[in-house]
């Protein structure tokens, strides 16, 4: 999508559809320079250009139909704008030399890049810094380094040597994921100028498969409910269970706000994906979200959550109260969500449109899933 940008701009604020087709993610793009490339077989030069894009978490409606469409698009524009004046006046100043900052320590880069992320998934940055420096630390070779490390001290053989420990450490998705937080960060460094070489686009982490995850059975859904014990705090059982009859993931669960409720349906904005989702509500689920009239249409929150690690583990103390002998996270109430909705015989495209997902590959493990409940249900009656 084009904007009103002037030629000298950088960055440029510019627009990408997402995969519904009706939203259109904003984000400013740096013009970083370029170089010439030589071909040594044919002795033709190519310009290649260096930029970097910065998204902004900020989205507005393609081909709007309504007047409150319309002018919601146009604050939202005002605002993409505001802050592409501000990044502009940052770049000329970095230009003049005023607020040209060096990191002798890429640690401290490291830090701040996580410090000024605001993303759903910032806190695998977190776990991507911690396991590079306990590789570090492990190594004979590397342990020097645990605190204090200059970016040209960063070889492509040492982060070889990190991919490895990463594929050994961890299973299923784990490896692959912090792998490409890390690699973020390391393309950012590369294009803010921090480092010279970015060694990480050559080295590849492959994902091993998920997780076999436990889900939570219609029954056992029913049992937790049921279930009290001493101490607990209705809203985070009132939001996990939400969770459960709507696929919602936690980061999404403490974000709706009642202006999200459209009537009888949930419409929201998938943090994760930036993929706008809607749910249809039942009683059930107004029952959960105990409904104020007074706060209809307004950005207060839904569910007021504590931090993820308070709501892990008072999910815990109340699974253990229901007798449920599983490893129940927060996220199992998604999955166990599609696997009960897979096993009921919902067709694939609803649970996908439900769940928001972008592809059928993403909704298979659903019925895989469902399956090896089956098989289960089957051997146990057969004993």
């Amino acid at each position: 999508m084009k904007f009103s940008n002037l030629e000298t701009d950088n960055p440029k604020l510019r627009g990408r559809k997402l995969k519904n087709g009706q939203t259109i993610s904003l984000f400013l793009e740096y013009y970083l320079g370029h170089e010439h490339l030589l071909d040594e077989n044919t002795g033709e030069s190519t310009r290649k250009k260096h930029s970097r894009s910065e998204w902004l978490s900020l989205y507005i409606t393609d081909k709007p139909k309504t007047a409150a469409e319309r002018a919601k698009n146009c604050e939202t524009i005002r605002l993409a704008q505001a802050i592409q004046l501000e990044r502009i006046k940052e770049m000329q100043s970095i230009k003049h030399g005023e607020e040209l900052i060096r990191y002798d320590n890429y640690f401290d880069y490291m830090q701040d890049y996580y410090d000024n992320y605001e993303k759903a998934d910032k806190r695998h940055f977190l776990r991507a810094i911690r396991t590079f420096k306990d590789y570090l630390g492990e190594q004979p070779a590397y342990f020097c380094f645990t605190i204090r490390i200059a970016p040209e001290q960063i070889t492509k053989r040492m982060l070889e040597g990190y991919a490895e420990y990463l594929l050994k450490r961890f299973a299923g998705e784990g490896p692959h994921s912090l792998w490409q937080r890390f690699k973020k960060m390391m393309k950012h460094a590369f294009q803010d100028g921090i480092m010279s070489r970015n060694f990480c686009d050559s080295i590849v982490v492959p994902c091993k498969g998920s997780v076999e995850k436990d889900v939570l059975t219609k029954e056992e859904l029913v049992l937790l409910e049921n279930t009290h014990y001493a101490g607990e705090k209705d809203v985070i059982r009132r939001a996990f269970l939400f969770s459960a009859y709507t696929g919602l993931r936690f980061c999404d669960v403490r974000a709706i706000t009642y202006s999200n409720i459209k009537g009888s349906t949930l419409e929201f904005i998938q943090q994760k994906t930036g993929d706008s989702v809607s749910v249809p509500l039942s009683p059930r689920h107004f029952d959960y979200i105990k409904l104020n009239q007074s706060y209809a249409g307004t950005d207060i929150v839904i569910f007021d959550l504590p931090s993820d690690t308070t709501c892990g583990k008072e999910l815990k103390k109340w699974v253990k109260a229901a007798g449920i002998d599983k490893h129940i996270t927060w996220h199992c109430a998604r999955h166990s969500f599609g696997t009960n909705l897979a096993s009921d015989g919902t067709d694939m495209n609803t649970i996908k449109s439900l769940l928001g997902h972008s592809s059928l590959k993403h909704t298979e493990r659903y019925v895989r899933a469902a399956d090896k409940l089956k098989e289960k249900a089957m051997y146990k009656l057969t004993q």
